[in-house]
């Protein structure tokens, strides 16, 4: 008998398949199970490398053992009389059908349940993709070498300017600035920096500013090989400061040998505007982003004397536009813009700017701001979301307002789908791990919530404290969210909500009395609440009873979980939806899965299935 026969009669190759079969059965349930709990990485790789070591083993095994009525005994002992090979196979041949139908089970439940979808929203704005992109690139900050260290803002400036040159190169996938910006002044190594922000180019530069004189070194480098393909330096002046960024950009493009047309098919090319007002736009958009009370008023009179100067700029009427809305409230006291005037202001210069260029994303992420936190038009918020997305596809902004949006209007799959795309478009954006953590509260994940939530703290957004408290509440840990509000008292973050987070403690644990500590601020008599924790902790009439106190819906945590479908059966929760414009975009998009319709409305706490989603997916 050939060898090949032997192996046929010892049922070596039917051992082979079975053991191929239920391993990857075994791989795809893993895959499920242990990212729906969040467990660490190494757990998987160590099933699967188990699974790998144990094949051999199982083709040594049936080549030299048989099963017999009598048990596992070695081939050469048993005699062809004795041998029920043939009907082991057939037994085999069972067991490898089943396994394929429970890896089909498996993958068909992966699709319905788990998976973010990342299907079109119907009576949306669908998302486009022009050309296919070739090639991946980081512009990374550049280093300020001028004599004035508060020239930073022009260094930062111009590696921004020329990275959103590049943004709208059609050919290009450019990593986002936050992320880019985040290895400033690092000692890692480009090839380093490239593997984290997963790009094979990086662009660095040093900027040098006295006077009119402008001095900018720029190199490309290939991450895989850490050679340069391109250097040079310009010395101009500042009128020159465009030609420099156009020929930057096309010395790149040269380079990769991509040609530098946007979405139209149109060439890019740098904004040409006068200098000195130029440069002021760079401090301006750097004061804004400092978020202080005072920074951003100064921001808002730059802004404003710069459109004056320049009425043709879209882009700083855009950023305009932010700079009224952001003013609408600062962390430390009253608005410094009276919400009329910021909202009528922030319209005029949206349209304005779109009357320039409208291709400008930040357009309709100022008008779905208005429409969704301000007029409650929800329709309207997504379609100009959308919009955005469409514009920008590789702008983290539009799709993480987009999937909040979705997310409080109860389409989780949806809005965790836009959010996972923000954190793959910006890895270290801490406010993309707490959009995703808010939704997985909502989502019956309060574990993965937790750890995005933990992140984002760690990545610099204290807000993220709440959330994690919120969660610790979901996972029935009282002592330990009791724990967490008293330290954000202690703190004094958010003092806003120091009186809200008091009575709520008061309602965990008994007799628990927070005291201002000495030199604390009382909070004001009128003092915020915090919504999401009342939800937490049941409080449902003082959840309704503060809603009712508020002119569009606080973002909110937790509040399309299961844990509260009591809540939402309750008719409060339809009214309060209704007010906010949810309804109305069920009625256009049709309900989220937790609600039914119920003639000309509907009726929600039916429940829904767990969301999946692995923070470690997403680690910076």
């Amino acid at each position: 008998m050939s060898f090949v026969a032997e192996l046929r009669r010892r049922n070596v190759f039917r051992v082979g398949a079975a053991y191929a079969v239920i391993a990857w059965f075994i791989i795809q349930a893993a895959d499920i199970m242990l990212d729906n709990f969040g467990a660490p990485g190494w757990v998987f790789k160590t099933v699967v490398g188990l699974l790998v070591l144990g094949f051999p083993l199982a083709l040594f095994l049936s080549w030299a053992y048989e099963l017999t009525p009598e048990g596992m005994r070695k081939t050469e002992e048993v005699t062809p009389d004795e041998s029920v090979a043939p009907k082991t196979g057939r037994r085999i041949d069972r067991l490898i059908v089943a396994a394929l139908l429970g890896v089909i089970v498996i993958l068909i439940a992966e699709r319905v349940w788990f998976l973010p979808s990342s299907a079109p929203l119907p009576d949306a704005a669908g998302e486009t993709t022009s050309a296919a992109v070739t090639e991946s690139i980081a512009v990374l900050a550049f280093e300020n070498m001028s004599p004035d260290a508060d020239n930073a803002f022009f260094a930062d400036g111009i590696a921004e300017e020329i990275l959103n040159l590049l943004a709208d190169v059609q050919a290009l996938s450019v990593a986002s600035r936050t992320s880019a910006f985040a290895f400033k002044s690092t000692k890692l190594s480009v090839p380093e920096i490239a593997s984290q922000l997963n790009v094979r180019y990086v662009l660095e530069g040093s900027v040098r500013k006295a006077g009119d004189q402008v001095r900018v070194t720029a190199q490309l480098i290939d991450a895989e090989t850490d050679r340069h393909l391109w250097s040079e330096t310009f010395d101009r002046t500042l009128d020159d400061i465009f030609a420099i960024q156009d020929e930057i950009a096309g010395a790149i493009g040269e380079a990769l040998q991509v040609e530098l047309l946007g979405d139209g098919g149109q060439e890019i090319q740098a904004e040409q505007i006068d200098p000195e007002t130029y440069a002021r736009f760079l401090e301006a958009r750097h004061k804004l982003r400092q978020r202080t009370r005072d920074a951003m008023r100064e921001a808002n009179e730059m802004l404003i004397e710069i459109v004056e100067a320049e009425p043709g700029f879209a882009r700083a009427h855009v950023v305009l536009g932010e700079a009224y809305l952001l003013n609408r409230n600062s962390h430390s006291g009253l608005p410094l813009v009276p919400d009329s005037v910021a909202v009528s202001q922030a319209r005029l210069h949206a349209a304005m700017a779109r009357e320039l260029n409208p291709r400008l994303s930040g357009i309709d992420l100022i008008l779905g701001s208005i429409a969704g936190d301000i007029q409650n038009d929800q329709v309207a918020a997504l379609e100009h979301y959308s919009r955005a997305i469409e514009l920008e596809p590789n702008e983290p902004r539009p799709y993480h307002w987009r999937g909040m949006l979705l997310c409080e209007a109860g389409f989780l799959v949806r809005g965790l789908a836009d959010i996972s795309r923000v954190l793959t478009l910006d890895p270290d954006n801490p406010n993309g791990r707490l959009a995703a953590a808010s939704c997985l509260l909502s989502g019956n994940n309060p574990l993965a919530a937790r750890a995005l939530a933990r992140e984002g703290v760690e990545l610099g957004n204290p807000i993220g404290t709440g959330l994690i408290a919120i969660a610790e509440l979901a996972l029935g840990h009282r002592q330990a969210a009791v724990e967490i509000i008293q330290d954000i008292l202690r703190s004094g973050f958010d003092p806003d909500k120091a009186q809200s987070h008091r009575d709520i403690l008061r309602q965990l644990a008994a007799n628990t009395s927070m005291e201002p500590e000495p030199g604390q601020a009382e909070p004001r008599e009128e003092s915020d609440s915090d919504i999401g924790m009342l939800l937490a902790i049941g409080g449902y009439d003082s959840f309704f009873e503060k809603l009712a106190k508020q002119d569009s819906l606080p973002l909110l945590a937790g509040h399309w979980s299961n844990q509260h479908a009591e809540m939402r059966r309750d008719p409060r929760f339809i009214e309060v939806m209704t007010r906010f414009g949810f309804v109305d975009l069920w009625k256009n998009l049709g309900p989220p899965p937790d609600c039914r319709a119920d003639g000309e409305s509907f009726t929600c706490g039916h429940g829904h299935e767990p969301l999946k989603f692995n923070p470690q997916k997403f680690h910076p």
